[in-house]
């Protein structure tokens, strides 16, 4: 009798788990837009403007059923580009670095808990393709908050995404 009360109970936390798996994919599928990036002060404890990202704009995409894209730029970046052609060496290089302060990535996402972990699929900077990135999962009122589980150059990060209607 008591074997078969567990086996229910277990059985009712699977379901439940999976219940609000489903909820959290429902509540964060569509599409957002960055609000601000914030780092992480581990001396005061609190969260702060991260000072070498104001003004980045980026777009977030959870489609709902396990895959995601993001694209995240700085303040300043143009989509226009200069012939290549007519391009000095010197200017090239400063072109090509310019470029690569836009950050794309297409993955899966997997859903556990208050968590997500992105795999990769493609990516601007190819050195991340099948890498994993692991988000803390949060809500403030309407915005979707992603904390980095890792540093991201020496930096805890925590992103604000509001829903784009």
């Amino acid at each position: 009798m008591r074997l078969n009360g567990l086996f229910v109970l277990g059985m009712i936390c699977i379901l439940s788990c999976n219940q609000s798996t489903n909820n959290l994919h429902k509540k964060m599928q569509g599409l957002w837009k960055l609000v601000y990036f914030e780092e992480y002060n581990a001396q005061n404890r609190k969260w702060q403007l991260d000072s070498q990202r104001i003004g980045y704009h980026g777009y977030l995409l959870y489609d709902g059923v396990g895959h995601m894209a993001i694209h995240l730029t700085p303040k300043d970046y143009n989509y226009s580009s200069s012939d290549a052609d007519s391009l000095p060496l010197d200017s090239l290089k400063k072109q090509f670095a310019y470029l690569s302060t836009n950050y794309v990535y297409f993955g899966n996402c997997l859903l556990k808990d208050t968590a997500v972990t992105h795999t990769k699929l493609s990516a601007t900077d190819t050195r991340d393709i099948g890498k994993k990135a692991m988000r803390l999962i949060s809500f403030q009122h309407d915005t979707l908050c992603l904390t980095t589980a890792e540093k991201v150059k020496g930096k805890k990060l925590k992103l604000s995404w509001v829903m784009v209607k």
